[in-house]
């Protein structure tokens, strides 16, 4: 798949922002999937591409460690506290990564 048509694939999900971009206007940022599907995160686009993982869920991992960093609160911590999920399903694939 060609570059144009994966950023057109990206552009279609629907993704809900849980926390505010705390950086400065001058430094870039990309959305961090935090779940892998739907919740995203600010982080700066130079730290987000640099972040290893030979897998996605690696790469899931480290960067939440990173918005922990940043925010204080582990990403999934805070989608379980602010939206008191009581149907786990919800976020079932990202408790299953972060307990990995």
């Amino acid at each position: 798949m060609t570059n144009r048509k994966q950023s057109h694939k990206h552009n279609r999900k629907k993704w809900i922002p849980i926390l505010p971009n705390i950086f400065p206007k001058d430094i870039s940022i990309d959305w961090h999937h935090i779940d892998g599907k739907i919740f995203v995160a600010p982080l700066p686009d130079t730290l987000h591409r640099r972040i290893n993982g030979r897998k996605l869920d690696e790469h899931i991992n480290n960067a939440n460690e990173w918005i922990e960093f940043y925010y204080g609160i582990h990403p999934m911590d805070f989608i379980m506290e602010e939206n008191k999920c009581k149907d786990a399903s919800i976020v079932e694939d990202g408790l299953k990564i972060r307990e990995q």
